[in-house]
């Protein structure tokens, strides 16, 4: 099968998963649409660490330099509304890290969003979508989505204008864990899309690093409870060095 042949597929289908695996199997004619930047997992250049999931994607879009999936990377994740004290971990932690590590999130507000900002300068970071490739959600993240998408890297197994819909978001939370080699957590609750991304992660046997909350903090439960778990962690700023 031609890699031209996934991308209309994926592209016809919204790379709805299900309908994609039917699809490639049995090869229904399709209208031509315009083709657009894609990676196929057929290409030399998809992310071998995909093939790791039970259900890597058939083809990723893109936007910006795809060459900063070859390198190092790490993700940085946590709550949408998160503390003063998330907030400073995170930035002191991607100050530390940025040199080493390409810096991996989702584009959501938050942690997420802080991560991939402090990555801008004298770094790089990589977004995942949980919609189309050109859909910018949430909006307040559009300059964000623009800087990325010129000089660093947008992903989405979603086409073009596919809009943010609610099941997207945990699948896409796979790709997060599946791209780098260890998760940083800062701001989690217990039950929380930081906490599906996490599983994903030790279901890969990624190591898990988070940072501990005062006891009934509801932003910090989730990272405590990581703890219990056995998750590595930060307690002062040296740590950060030995990750």
């Amino acid at each position: 099968m031609r890699r031209e042949e996934i991308i209309q597929y994926a592209l016809h289908f919204n790379h709805d998963y299900e309908q994609m695996a039917y699809a490639l199997k049995f090869r229904p004619e399709v209208t031509p649409l315009p083709m657009v930047d894609a990676i196929t997992y057929i290409d030399e250049d998809y992310p071998k660490s995909l093939f790791d999931l039970p259900n890597p994607p058939f083809v990723l879009f893109y936007l910006g330099n795809k060459e900063l999936l070859t390198l190092p990377a790490i993700s940085i994740i946590g709550s949408r509304k998160p503390s003063e004290y998330a907030i400073g971990t995170t930035v002191e932690l991607v100050r530390n890290l940025k040199h080493r590590y390409v810096i991996v999130s989702g584009l959501a507000k938050g942690i997420d969003g802080i991560a991939h900002r402090e990555a801008l300068d004298d770094g790089y970071t990589i977004g995942i979508l949980g919609c189309g490739i050109h859909e910018v959600y949430p909006k307040i993240n559009e300059p964000l989505y623009k800087e990325m998408s010129t000089n660093h890297l947008i992903l989405s197994e979603y086409p073009l204008h596919q809009p943010p819909l609610k099941h997207q978001f945990p699948f896409r939370n796979r790709l997060i864990a599946a791209l780098s080699a260890k998760c940083v957590v800062t701001s989690a609750a217990k039950l929380s899309g930081t906490m599906h991304t996490v599983n994903a992660a030790l279901a890969l046997g990624k190591e898990v690093i988070t940072i501990p909350y005062q006891m009934n903090d509801y932003f910090g439960e989730g990272c405590n409870q990581l703890i219990l778990q056995g998750a590595c962690v930060l307690t002062n700023v040296e740590d950060f060095a030995m990750i």
